[in-house]
């Protein structure tokens, strides 16, 4: 967490790619960086000192040790032999000697604590000692390079060009100086006005007729004598639980609009309402018939055609493509110039 230090672009502006947006103050994360950056050394260094282990201070105090101590049994076992001589000679008493054997006792029990120190100390440069000691130092490493990308982050610049859009923020505070800022949080979005697109909603009846990749235009009241060509370029297979309209479901479509000059991109804003007309059908030689004029029952349909001759009706079977608001596409079953009967309904 931190807060708010500078604001150098605010919601709607312009801004081009690397301009800066806004500063957090880094007061915090650059003593939580110099503390990681104690702990990395201080790992570091103890894993250097695990891998040359047998030259360490501890190994060669131990070393010392065991040497004072072997030197110390030496004395002892001289001494104990020189008072069995003279007791030998009835020259001392055998208090005495018996003094130089518990000494002698003593100083070999020094010596074999001092062994056992020794390759104590020696296996606190193990293998698993120093594995641990590798792991502590990449921890380390980790942390170090986490908070220094998060230092980077500090200064936050425009990734595109586009324009500012500022974020809903908790308590309707403004993103200004000293405003709180927890981890994660979205401060600013960027409105790329290289790819411009239109949102929109579609019924369950049309969604299924929509595809990615279809053509589109798209005009609006703000821009009135602006006809902007765009293809779909997303449909939502989930419909939108908080846009229903007549108690239709409705799913959002994603129009993108084709590079546009740079007259016409200026004329467009964020938040702008659109009106978009999406070619679900392209089919230039299709033949169209009146709605009134077709009957269907039973999975069947069919027209009335006027016998040139006769100007009689006689009912004719066809196959029907897709429906327009007042036509439906004929693929079959009737040619282009016959007349047909509009029925009464």
């Amino acid at each position: 967490d931190s807060h708010v230090s500078t604001v150098h672009a605010n919601h709607g502006e312009r801004v081009a790619a690397g301009n800066p947006l806004v500063d957090l103050d880094a007061g915090r994360l650059a003593v939580e960086h110099r503390q990681a950056q104690v702990v990395y050394i201080q790992a570091r260094d103890k894993l250097a000192e695990l891998e040359d282990w047998d030259n360490s201070a501890d190994v060669a105090r131990a070393r010392r040790a065991l040497r004072r101590a072997g030197i110390a049994l030496d004395d002892a076992g001289r001494k104990l032999r020189e008072t069995g001589f003279l007791l030998e000679q009835g020259i001392i008493p055998a208090a005495e000697h018996e003094g130089a054997q518990q000494s002698h006792q003593n100083r070999q029990l020094d010596f074999e604590e001092a062994e056992r120190e020794l390759a104590a100390v020696k296996a606190k440069g193990g293998a698993e000692a120093r594995r641990v000691a590798r792991l502590e130092v990449e921890n380390a490493q980790g942390r170090v390079r986490a908070l220094e990308e998060k230092l980077r982050q500090v200064a936050l610049t425009a990734p595109i060009p586009g324009i500012i859009i500022a974020a809903d923020s908790p308590g309707d505070k403004p993103l200004a100086r000293g405003r709180p800022v927890a981890q994660g949080e979205l401060l600013l979005s960027i409105a790329d006005h290289e790819q411009i697109a239109v949102v929109t909603s579609v019924d369950e009846v049309d969604v299924r007729k929509v595809k990615v990749g279809q053509r589109a235009t798209i005009t609006g009241p703000g821009f009135p004598d602006l006809e902007i060509a765009g293809g779909v370029t997303y449909v939502s297979a989930r419909a939108n639980d908080n846009a229903r309209q007549r108690n239709t479901s409705q799913f959002e479509v994603i129009v993108a609009l084709d590079p546009l000059e740079a007259a016409a991109r200026a004329r467009l804003r964020v938040g702008m309402s659109a009106y978009i007309t999406i070619v679900v059908h392209n089919n230039p030689g299709a033949l169209l018939a009146p709605l009134a004029a077709v009957e269907s029952a039973g999975g069947e349909a069919w027209v009335r055609v006027i016998d040139p001759d006769t100007r009689a009706p006689e009912r004719r079977a066809v196959k029907l493509g897709l429906t327009t608001l007042d036509s439906v596409e004929v693929v079959a079953g009737l040619a282009a110039g016959e007349e047909i009967v509009l029925t009464q309904k």
